[in-house]
């Protein structure tokens, strides 16, 4: 999963940037095995230079951005003993590979060609044993190792070029067209080739340093079980331009090639040893960057807080507070602030954040806790309402963008803007961080009374059985070790 940013046409770049290297972490879906072995970059291909550095550029800024280095000692250590054990059986010196937790509740994963592996706390928490998060490294590995990125990258900057020579040479807009569909056809294939290549390389690799194989289809469920909880209406439907395989393609693929290892499924007590590294680690936002609780996200270091819409899940970075309806299909939002603006609302909030705002459309909105100005304009399917507030010199701007045009959007948007405010003192000093925690399942014990345990977080029973791999209904083992958070 990766950091998710407002994209919606009309929206200039002064508003929104979405790293190059994300095409790289989208969603999934099936595609045809026979194009997808087919595709390969041509040997005879004429070369694009200086992608290596751009890719590894973006991977770099795409890890400032997810947080940045979070240290965490016990984990540190059982992630080196994880490379150590996969470089041992690649054939690469023992210090060919280092691995960085990155502070970010996202759940993510990518390597550089340097040897640099980096996941996400968010990844950590949803793994149940050092087996699925060896089967991450080990995929992401092999990314690097078959020059995945590097290909990619040359791949879709030819299907520019040859998308803008058809426009730009043959001036036939609709040839363009086809020409740049065929492309994100190609591409889209390519990616999921990519995935299920890393995958069987991933899955040889684990079961030769020793690791259970099964563990990467286990962890791909674990990661539909949590898209799922995330999006809150039982997944998606398929998008054959998304760019990697469909979870249900990947896992009978991943169980396909353990099968050919000879090896046998192990899970009983594989969560103990995970347990003692991962005990006490912080769990979801850190609030140096602000913490959402449910539609509430506040931030004790700008000391400011806001409500998002009804419907809206919230996910903060260090950048912006991203939030998202339906998964982004039925509307989106983004909160942010600029110091210093010398600027009035009203000027500041026509500078130039979306095509198509009319002067006329920009007015005082009374109500809330400090000055603030609205404004909108319509795109041809979404409707966008801009909001400004100033607190103590900081002026915080909320974006909103819908498909469902009219006042009762509007009014949503308004009680949204209305609700940010300054944190009291005592507020502020309220925002304490969640943490991971580990407890020992007694016999008398049920999911329902363990996730009952489980603070600050919402639909806890679901979101224990997320972390914890088990099935609807299925019984914790008495004197096994737990994760809930608090």
């Amino acid at each position: 999963m990766t950091r998710r940013a407002l994209c919606f046409p009309g929206i200039t770049r002064r508003v929104v940037s979405v790293p190059a290297v994300a095409l790289l972490l989208a969603g999934c879906v099936s595609a045809d095995p026979d194009a997808i072995a087919s595709l390969k970059v041509p040997e005879s291909a004429p070369r694009v230079t200086g992608v290596e550095r751009a890719v590894e550029r973006e991977q770099q800024r795409l890890a400032a951005s997810l947080g940045g280095r979070y240290r965490w000692a016990p984990m540190d250590g059982l992630l080196n003993r994880v490379v150590e054990r996969i470089a041992r059986v690649t054939g690469r010196p023992a210090n060919a590979y280092s691995v960085e937790i990155l502070n970010s509740p996202t759940i993510n994963a990518f390597a550089l060609p340097n040897g640099k592996v980096y996941v996400t706390r968010g990844l950590l928490e949803l793994a149940r044993d050092e087996g699925e998060v060896a089967a991450v490294i080990a995929h992401e590995i092999a990314h690097v190792t078959l020059e995945h990125a590097r290909a990619r990258a040359e791949l879709a900057q030819r299907s520019a070029l040859v998308t803008r020579v058809v426009a730009d040479v043959l001036n036939d807009p609709n040839a363009s067209r086809v020409a740049k569909s065929e492309g994100r056809v190609t591409l889209a294939r390519f990616s999921r080739a990519q995935e299920l290549e890393a995958d069987r390389i991933g899955v040889n690799v684990i079961a030769r340093a020793g690791y259970d194989p099964y563990s990467a289809a286990r962890f791909l469920v674990a990661l539909d079980r949590h898209a799922k909880l995330r999006s809150g209406n039982g997944g998606k439907s398929a998008d054959f331009l998304s760019s990697h395989p469909s979870t249900p393609e990947r896992v009978a693929a991943a169980i396909s090639v353990a099968r050919e290892t000879g090896a046998s499924e192990t899970t009983a007590g594989a969560a103990e040893d995970y347990a003692g590294a991962i005990n006490g680690m912080l769990y979801g936002d850190d609030p140096s960057a602000g913490v959402v609780r449910g539609r509430v996200f506040a931030s004790p270091r700008l000391a400011v807080t806001f409500t998002a819409p009804e419907g809206y899940a919230l996910e903060a970075s260090p950048e912006a507070v991203i939030g998202l309806a339906h998964g982004g299909s039925a509307g989106a939002l983004r909160f942010d602030h600029i110091a210093d603006v010398s600027d009035s609302l009203e000027a500041f909030i026509a500078s130039g954040w979306i095509d198509g705002l009319e002067a006329r459309n920009i007015h005082a909105l009374d109500g809330g806790a400090a000055p603030m100005v609205v404004a909108e304009a319509q795109g041809r399917d979404w409707m966008f309402l801009l909001g400004a507030v100033r607190i103590d010199n900081i002026t915080y701007r909320l974006l909103y963008a819908t498909r469902a045009p009219g006042a009762q959007e509007r009014a949503r948007f308004e009680e949204s803007l209305r609700s940010i405010r300054k944190l009291t003192a005592e507020e502020a000093r309220a925002v304490a961080p969640l943490r991971i925690r580990i407890v020992t399942a007694r016999p008398e014990d049920t999911q329902q009374s363990l996730a009952a345990r489980m603070q600050g977080v919402d639909n806890p029973l679901a979101r224990f059985a997320a972390i914890n791999g088990l099935r609807e209904g299925e019984a914790p083992v008495p004197g096994y070790s737990y994760k809930i958070v608090d």
